[in-house]
């Protein structure tokens, strides 16, 4: 269930006069509609803008779990019941998973009073309740994945002891390898206002998929367990280079070192121009990328134009008053 209610997302787009009309729900760390990323905030300058759009000069990945509300399923569930064992859309049965159950509408009291998934107790009993995905990640690149959870009371014999369940994250080519992993419960019933508590685990991918997985771990292979929903893993960004002085023509900006030399870098698709950086240079004469520089000069050079010109004309109306002056006199 998503937390944050849907909205008409307005993008502008300045260099094409197209107004981009999508429906999407910025931010709450799923990407969808026309979401460029979605860090489930509403901060500017940290790479995802306010209006979930890459911001210049990063890079983002995250915000890719699919299906994380469980609205989104081809599974039958009448309100007021529940499908067992079934697999939810985007998500997979570990291989000796019987015990997750797709819970419908009217059950519970979870954020949109909705679909959510039940996960059966592991230890001592006939019910192993595990769910897992796969999402892209970037290697080193640190996500935190949130869950909404609660527990399932309704086996009066269980009594109300907290229903446990376990979130890990590892490479999906070594699932058993787990890069981090923590065990979660609620002591209040999923059926209860407000009910549901918010938990997350933080890791940091080593490849470019990383497996996502929860499991029940009722210590009395409980019928009754934990209850998940809500599940995201939001946007990350990073700046595009580590030491903050890549150039746009992909050359790096090296320190001024007295030097001088000349730009043969192909990506600038200009004539050789002075330049610092290793794309050809010989020295860091300027202690700046030139390629890019002579491209943003010539507005400047213009401004300066025009106030030297609005400077000279002034002169010459103050001396013509002069002038004037004198000659009256």
């Amino acid at each position: 269930m998503k937390v944050n209610a849907g909205f008409f997302l307005i993008v502008l787009s300045a260099s094409f006069g197209i107004a981009n009309v999508a429906l999407a729900a910025c931010p709450d760390g799923v990407i969808d509609g026309a979401e460029e990323c979605d860090d489930a905030n509403n901060d500017n300058n940290d790479g995802c803008s306010a209006l979930c759009e890459v911001e210049a000069g990063y890079t983002c990945s995250g915000g890719n779990v699919v299906n994380g509300d469980f609205e989104a399923d081809p599974v039958p569930v009448p309100p007021g019941n529940w499908v067992s064992d079934a697999e939810p859309t985007g998500w997979t049965l570990r291989s000796n998973s019987n015990g997750v159950d797709i819970v419908g509408d009217g059950i519970y009291d979870n954020p949109s009073n909705s679909i959510a998934i039940r996960l059966a107790g592991v230890v001592g009993g006939n019910k192993t309740g595990a769910i897992f995905q796969n999402i892209e990640t970037v290697e080193g690149e640190t996500y935190t994945i949130h869950v909404l959870a609660a527990s399932d009371f309704a086996c009066v014999s269980e009594g109300t002891a907290p229903k446990p369940f376990t979130l890990s994250a590892a490479p999906a080519s070594h699932p058993n390898t787990p890069l981090a992993t923590d065990s979660f419960a609620s002591s209040v019933d999923a059926r209860a206002s407000d009910a549901w508590t918010a938990h997350s685990l933080e890791f940091t991918a080593s490849s470019n998929s990383t497996r996502v997985s929860f499991t029940g771990t009722s210590p009395d292979g409980s019928e009754c367990g934990a209850v998940i929903d809500s599940v995201t893993v939001p946007t990350v960004c990073s700046l595009l280079d580590d030491d903050n002085d890549a150039g746009p023509d992909g050359g790096d900006v090296e320190p001024d070192d007295g030097g001088s030399g000349s730009d043969t870098d192909p990506a600038d698709s200009g004539n050789p121009l002075p330049d610092a950086g290793p794309n050809g240079g010989v020295g860091g004469g300027g202690g700046c990328d030139c390629a890019v520089a002579s491209q943003n000069s010539v507005p400047q050079i213009s401004v300066f134009m025009l106030m030297g010109v609005a400077l000279i004309l002034r002169r010459r109306s103050s001396l013509r008053t002069l002038l004037r002056r004198g000659t009256a006199t």
